[in-house]
This record gives C-alpha cells, sequence and structure tokens, in this order.
C-alpha cells in the first residue's frame, strides 16, 4: 500500500487583509506501511497543514492525494469512509482530543462500533481490552476520565483509538511534542512496537531533530511549505545539503551530540 500526495499545494485567504497565504507549495511525499517517515521544519513551515490534507479534513488547493493511484478526492463516500480507517490520525494535544465526559472504554468503543469493527457489547470491549494491551494500558483504565490519566498515559489512549481501526498508517502531528523526556520515550517506545508487531507506517510531523534521529527511516524537511530536502535518515543527518536542512542541524547539534 502506498500512501502519495503529488505536488500539493494549499493557499488561504487571512481574514484581515484579503491576501491569500501559501501555506504549502507543490509537495510531493510517499509513506507505506511498515516505515517512519518523518516531516521536519520550525512552526508555520506547513508540516501541519499538509498532514490535514493528507488525513483529508482539509482540500487541497492544487495537487492530489492518492492511496494506491486512487486520487481521494474522486472516491465515492464508502471508499472515503475505508481511507479514513486506513490512515489515521494522532494529534499533539490529547485533552483537546479526548471528550472529558467519556471514560475510556467508551472513547475507543465509539470508532469500533462507528466503523463496525465490532458490534456486540462484549466483543466491542474486548476489542477496546486487546487495543490498549497493545499501547501498554490495562483492563483498570477502561473506568477512568481522561482528567484521572497523565498526559502520557491520554496519548496512548489516543494511539488506541487510532489502532482500533487497524491502519495501515497512522499520521502524528507533534504527538510527542509536549511531553517529558521519560514520558516522550515510553510513547515513542509504544509506536516502535506497533510498527514492528502490527506493521504500522507512520507519517511522524514534528521540529523535534534528536527524536527524528532515533525513530525515522525516511526524512522530509519542510521550510516556508516547501519540501526543500529528503531521503534517508542516515544521509539527512550526516550530509545534509540544503542550507536550511544545515542551519537546523546546526540548532539543535548541542542536544545530539
Amino acid at each position: 500500500m502506498l500512501l502519495e500526495a503529488k505536488n500539493v499545494s494549499k493557499i488561504f485567504q487571512a481574514r484581515r487583509t484579503s491576501r491569500p497565504v501559501q501555506a504549502v507549495a507543490d509537495a510531493s511525499l510517499k509513506a507505506r506501511p511498515g516505515q517512519f517517515v518523518a516531516i521536519v521544519g520550525e512552526s508555520g513551515s506547513g508540516k501541519s497543514t499538509l498532514a490535514r490534507i493528507l488525513l483529508d479534513l482539509i482540500p487541497a488547493t492544487s495537487g492530489t492525494v492518492e492511496l494506491d493511484g486512487t486520487p481521494v478526492a474522486a472516491m465515492t463516500a464508502e471508499q472515503r469512509k475505508a481511507y479514513r480507517r486506513c490512515v489515521q490520525a494522532v494529534f499533539q494535544d490529547p485533552a483537546g482530543s479526548l471528550n472529558p465526559r467519556k471514560k475510556v472504554e467508551r472513547i475507543v468503543g465509539e470508532v469500533i462500533r462507528l466503523h463496525r469493527i465490532a458490534t456486540t457489547r462484549d466483543e466491542v470491549r474486548q476489542k477496546v481490552l486487546d487495543v490498549l494491551e497493545l499501547v501498554g494500558m490495562s483492563e483498570r483504565f477502561l473506568e477512568r476520565y481522561p482528567h484521572e490519566l497523565s498526559g502520557g498515559q491520554r496519548q496512548r489512549v489516543l494511539i488506541a483509538r487510532a489502532i482500533a481501526l487497524n491502519p495501515r498508517i497512522v499520521i502524528a502531528d507533534e504527538a510527542v511534542s509536549a511531553l517529558d523526556a521519560s514520558v516522550k520515550a515510553g510513547v515513542l517506545r509504544v509506536m516502535a512496537d506497533l510498527k514492528d508487531r502490527l506493521g504500522v507506517g507512520y507519517v511522524f510531523i514534528t521540529h523535534d531533530l534528536p527524536v527524528v534521529k532515533k525513530v525515522a527511516d525516511y526524512v522530509y524537511v519542510m521550510r516556508a511549505g516547501r519540501i526543500v530536502e529528503e531521503g534517508p535518515k542516515e544521509a539527512i543527518f550526516t550530509s545534509p545539503s540544503h542550507p536550511y536542512t544545515q542551519a537546523l542541524l546546526a540548532a539543535t547539534l548541542g542536544l545530539m551530540e
């Protein structure tokens, strides 16, 4: 399976000035199951906008997103629903992504029922338990509300909700940036384990180059909406060719030594 963005651009109309703002410009990338693809760049570089286009949350102004050669924009409603099962998301703010009035069992179970992964109450509950176990959580978390969980536990619930639909690719937008170092390491281990056990692929969007150096297979570097450099992780970190990539690495060199 191949998820591919081809020459994707996105232009927004600024509210105050009515002038167009180009958030993404002619960006192309590829992602496959079992592969950890990273998109890196500073804040405002267009990473999150590109993520939302890949997730079919906003349309591209031009260019296409394709799954195995089929443009998402040309898919039927049923095909689009299948696409959204296949390509799932984990966002930065788990507190904002989880309904504070619902317990963990219901938060994860709702998507299982909606997509008919399981139908009876017992089947849904067992599926919830199965995916919680995959992210390192036990049955005791079923009855907890989001405010009763730590930041790392909330992020694990978000990952569990995503993988409950058996996706092939998860788009993780700054998924660990709000976590402290030890918790971040635990969540990254969970993601790596899911990659190995389930063959899940990731499009990992971040400004954290030390994390990218640790987990990525392939790296895209974005600046001002454009992908200015791409390549295997080893090439990007040992012999970057673009001045912007070189500047990013130089700015974080102390952290990475």
